[in-house]
């Protein structure tokens, strides 16, 4: 036994070093890369400086790795076991406008995980995480053609139209959608200036009845028209990155038509004008406006308040066009008259008070740059403006810019700043670009 003691001792620090041997497989540190991109939402590019988290479920240990320029975050080393993969990215409003073109009141939240995930030697080394944000975007108005066409060769004011875009990455439905033109003092209206404010528009907090104050001027537009799109709720879809044009008229102005008087009118040169018989939806006044003809193939607007014989747009551009979300109390809001009315008869026109937070979209559209009117939008809802320099019946129409394309979908830039945002068309093009 003393004689075997000593073999033994010295045995020992080998059998050591082959359990060592054997049992490194399990314990050796791996290492291993996560591709991060965006959804087919916003055409799968990839996600740069966008930091990833792997969390280890036995020792509740987190590392973190930032993505490349290529989308691709390595990390080096880490124990075997079993993780969780993910990512969560928040954009604020302007970091997301950068990003996507899109304007959004709330910071957007991007995510992705991969859940428990088996990382050793003989497992993958390369993981693929897609993100995704929760829906985005809002309906924007993307084309006005109030300019109209030569009165002679073309249509006059009766081709104008108006298109409303989905700006989102989801199915809106245009059903129950209102818009109209804002109110506002023109320029050669004549107002007592004690009723107006200091930008020389009306002074809607001395409108009778009015008990808001001030808010009467910052919180709420005041509407001259104001239609409703017909539907059940979801019979209008609009797909993301598509559009719907309202027309005054939705008939084929390039091709001769006759009038409520059974004239027939022709237009000498079809060019000037646009090709309406498509429209989604038309306003039918049933008017004894010569050219207000119902199209029976297309839906009519429903006429909340109106004024003249058809929904017609100033020519000159003298005007501003808001987009209102669905909601079954628009009908039933507030009435006031205009500020330099001090008494109310039953000749008294009223005019629907419209919450600022109710609008999804606003455009300013005025004269030209050099023939400004005091603005009738508040600059929360477009801080600028946009204008044809052709001017009037100069088949002009402004559209919105094209801010970024994700696998065909067309996202239209919106800053809240027309004169930013769109740009003149030298011909308009219903559903065009």
């Amino acid at each position: 036994m003393k004689r075997i003691l000593p073999f033994v001792v010295l045995l020992m620090p080998l059998l050591f070093l082959a359990c060592e041997e054997d049992d490194s497989p399990l314990v050796q540190p791996v290492s291993f890369e996560v591709v991060v991109k965006y959804s087919s939402t916003y055409g799968n590019q990839t996600a740069s400086n966008i930091k990833v988290k792997a969390l280890n479920l036995d020792s509740k240990i987190a590392t973190e790795a930032t993505t490349n320029a290529i989308g691709v975050a390595n990390f080096e080393n880490l124990p075997v076991g079993v993780y969780d993969i993910s990512v969560s990215q928040t954009y604020s409003p302007a970091q997301f406008l950068e990003f996507s073109g899109q304007t959004v009141e709330n910071d957007v939240v991007f995510n992705a995980t991969l859940t428990n995930q088996t990382i050793n030697v003989a497992a993958t080394k390369r993981f693929e995480l897609e993100l995704a944000s929760s829906p985005v975007g809002n309906l924007v108005i993307k084309q006005v053609y109030f300019a109209g066409s030569d009165a002679k060769d073309g249509a006059l004011f009766r081709d104008q139209f108006i298109e409303i875009h989905n700006n989102s990455d989801q199915v809106q439905y245009a059903d129950g959608i209102c818009f109209g033109q804002v109110l506002g003092k023109g320029g050669t209206v004549k107002v007592d200036p004690m009723y107006l404010q200091e930008n020389g528009q009306y002074d809607w907090s001395k409108s009778l009845g009015m008990t808001v104050g001030n808010r009467a001027n910052t919180d709420f537009v005041y509407m001259e028209s104001l239609f409703q799109i017909p539907g059940t709720g979801t019979q209008y879809p609009i797909q993301p990155g598509q559009s719907i044009v309202i027309a005054q008229n939705a008939l084929n102005h390039k091709a001769p038509y006759q009038d409520q008087a059974g004239k027939t009118i022709t237009p000498i040169n079809p060019d000037l004008t646009v090709d309406l018989s498509g429209a989604d939806f038309e306003a039918f006044y049933g008017s004894t406006q010569a050219s207000d003809i119902n199209n029976p193939a297309v839906p009519n607007l429903i006429l909340l308040h109106t004024y003249g014989k058809d929904m017609l747009f100033d020519n000159p551009g003298r005007d501003a066009y808001v987009l209102i979300k669905k909601d079954p109390g628009v009908a039933s809001l507030p009435k006031f008259p205009t500020p330099d009315k001090t008494t109310i008869t039953s000749a008294t026109t009223l005019y629907y008070q419209v919450p600022v937070d109710w609008v999804l979209d606003a455009v300013e559209v005025q004269e030209s740059s050099t023939k400004l009117l005091p603005k009738k939008l508040p600059n929360a809802l477009d801080a600028g403006y946009t204008y044809v320099p052709l001017g009037k019946y100069s088949s002009q129409s402004v559209i919105r810019k094209v801010a970024k394309t994700f696998n065909g979908r067309v996202i239209l830039q919106d800053t809240n700043n027309s004169t930013n945002d769109f740009r003149p068309l030298d011909r308009a093009n219903p559903k065009g670009f």
